[in-house]
C-alpha cells in the first residue's frame, strides 16, 4: 500500500506539474502575442503623434503629415508637406484659412510659385512653361489669363495681353523670324494695327 500511495502521489504531481506548464506555455505565448500587439500599436502611435514648441506668437507643429506654423487662436497659417501631386511644397495661409502663396513642385517635377487673392482664386503663377523656360502669368478675378510674358515655342522672348474672355489683344516680342515687333487684336481677333 505505501508503494502504491507513493507512485499514486507521484502521477497526481507529474499531473499537476503537466498542467501548469500548460498554464505557463499558454501565459507565455498570451504574453508575447500582446507584446507584438503593444509593438505594433507603438508604432501606429508614434506617426500619428506631433511634436509642439509653442510661444506667444503661436505654435510650430512637426507630425507624420508635415510641419505647420499655427497663430495663438490655433490657425495653420505656413504648411511644409507633401501637396496632392506627393511633391514637396511650402503654403503661407492668412487668418481666414484661406490659401494666400504656394511654393512647390508639379506633378511634372517644375518648380511652381502661385498667389492668390483673399478669396483663394489664383492670381499669378511664375514657373516652367512646356518647353522648359520660365514664365510669368497673370490672372483675373475669374482665372481668366491677362497676361503672359515669357518665352515661345523657339525660345523667343514674348509678351501676351488677354481680354476677359481670354482674346489675344496684344503682343510685343520676337517674331519666329528673328525680328522684334508688336501687334494689337480687336476683340475679334483680328489685328488692327502691327510694327513692323
Amino acid at each position: 500500500m505505501t508503494e502504491h500511495s507513493h507512485f499514486d502521489l507521484l502521477t497526481a504531481r507529474i499531473d499537476r506539474l503537466e498542467r501548469q506548464s500548460k498554464v505557463l506555455k499558454r501565459l507565455l505565448l498570451g504574453s508575447f502575442a500582446a507584446v507584438l500587439a503593444l509593438l505594433a500599436g507603438g508604432a501606429t502611435l508614434a506617426q500619428q503623434k506631433q511634436i509642439v514648441f509653442s510661444n506667444v506668437n503661436g505654435s510650430i507643429r512637426v507630425g507624420s503629415s508635415g510641419f505647420g506654423l499655427y497663430d495663438t487662436s490655433g490657425k495653420r497659417r505656413l504648411m511644409l508637406g507633401w501637396n496632392s501631386a506627393n511633391q514637396p511644397g511650402i503654403y503661407l495661409i492668412d487668418g481666414s484659412g484661406t490659401y494666400r502663396m504656394g511654393l512647390f513642385l508639379s506633378t511634372t517635377a517644375k518648380p511652381v510659385i502661385r498667389l492668390y487673392d483673399s478669396g483663394g482664386t489664383e492670381r499669378a503663377s511664375f514657373t516652367e512653361n512646356a518647353e522648359g523656360t520660365n514664365m510669368i502669368e497673370f490672372f483675373d478675378s475669374n482665372h481668366v489669363q491677362r497676361a503672359y510674358f515669357g518665352q515661345s515655342t523657339a525660345d523667343e522672348p514674348m509678351a501676351e495681353f488677354f481680354d476677359t474672355s481670354h482674346t489675344l489683344r496684344a503682343y510685343i516680342g520676337q517674331y519666329t523670324g528673328g525680328n522684334f515687333g508688336a501687334y494689337v487684336n480687336d476683340s475679334a481677333g483680328t489685328t488692327t494695327w502691327q510694327t513692323p
